[in-house]
């Protein structure tokens, strides 16, 4: 099986919204979709001094019309945490699941360390409205271990074969570049029974294509009889637009623990001289109805904004 994309554009960039809180990027989506809407979840950038500082927020779609927008958060629906706690520095990024009646929000917690520019573990929040969420906890759930001494970040939750599962990101290495050190970090897994407590698998999920290649945001779907994930990935240096950029992988699994990659079977190109046209990063797969869709980000880890794609099935492919 493969899957064909058709970009239907930029649908959202910061210059469209007037809250003062919302600064120069949109970044990291997570798509809920609602009764009435496609509520988008996403990460904004403002600085702080020298360093920049992220919080969460949303804009909804029309359920009919996926490049509509239709309404958006006047602030930011999660505050940043106390003094001295993992995230007192900002939340990016962020990912929602609605579950019954509530909103179950997985996030990086963001610390800024002496020596490398920064580390982040993974919080849990909840909200009844989807607007405006309170922690579960003052620490995280998911920090750094003997195995996994730093970052761990990028969570998507969700909920397959009676657990909750969150798939996020763990640090390898930091590899010297020019301007700065920079994290190579790999895709890992943990599941839990009831938010609480949770069982990490202890291994890389994808295999990389470089010994210094980071991969990000692992989004899961099941579609006909098997998982599917999306991801991105980057090399260690020229990230930003150069040669290193962002590009969206896939892997396909049939018990969420054993994943083939295969590339080519999403082809997600750049975009010809257009917002997209240095990388794409950060998919959230979601279904309206039979048809399904990616929303992303493009150039500058989403300084240019989110944008959707269709996401079809070419079914003469095995």
């Amino acid at each position: 099986m493969a899957f064909r994309i058709e970009k239907m554009g930029l649908v959202a960039s910061a210059a469209d919204f007037n809250p003062g809180w919302i600064g120069s990027h949109l970044q990291a989506p997570n798509v809920v979709v609602l009764e009435d809407r496609i509520r988008i979840y996403f990460t904004t950038r403002t600085r702080d001094g020298v360093f920049f500082h992220s919080r969460p927020g949303f804009f909804d779609l029309a359920l009919g019309d996926p490049t509509k927008i239709i309404g958006f958060s006047e602030k930011p629906c999660l505050d940043d945490g106390e003094l001295g706690n993992f995230d007192m520095f900002g939340i990016y990024p962020a990912s929602v699941l609605k579950i019954d009646s509530f909103f179950i929000m997985a996030y990086g917690g963001w610390t800024r360390p002496q020596d490398v520019g920064f580390d982040v573990s993974i919080g849990l929040a909840r909200s009844s409205s989807g607007d405006h969420f309170v922690r579960d906890f003052p620490g995280p759930v998911l920090g750094k271990t003997m195995e996994e001494p730093f970052i761990q970040s990028s969570p998507k939750l969700r909920f397959y074969e009676g657990l909750f599962r969150i798939f996020y990101i763990s640090g390898k290495s930091w590899v010297e570049s020019p301007q700065r050190q920079e994290p190579s970090y790999r895709i890992r897994a943990s599941c839990s029974e009831d938010l609480v407590s949770w069982t990490r698998h202890g291994k890389d999920l994808i295999p990389a294509l470089t010994p210094n290649e980071s991969q990000a945001s692992p989004d899961v779907f099941f579609f006909q009889g098997k998982y599917h994930m999306l991801f991105c990935f980057r090399g260690a240096n020229d990230y930003l637009g150069g040669r290193g950029s962002y590009r969206i992988g896939y892997a396909s699994s049939y018990d969420l623990v054993a994943w083939v990659r295969d590339d080519e079977k999403v082809n997600f190109p750049v975009g010809p001289d257009s917002w997209d046209s240095e990388m794409v990063a950060y998919p959230s797969v979601f279904q309206v109805g039979l048809s399904w869709f990616v929303a992303y980000v493009g150039n500058g880890v989403g300084e240019t904004g989110i944008g959707i794609a269709r996401l079809e099935v070419q079914r003469d492919v095995v």
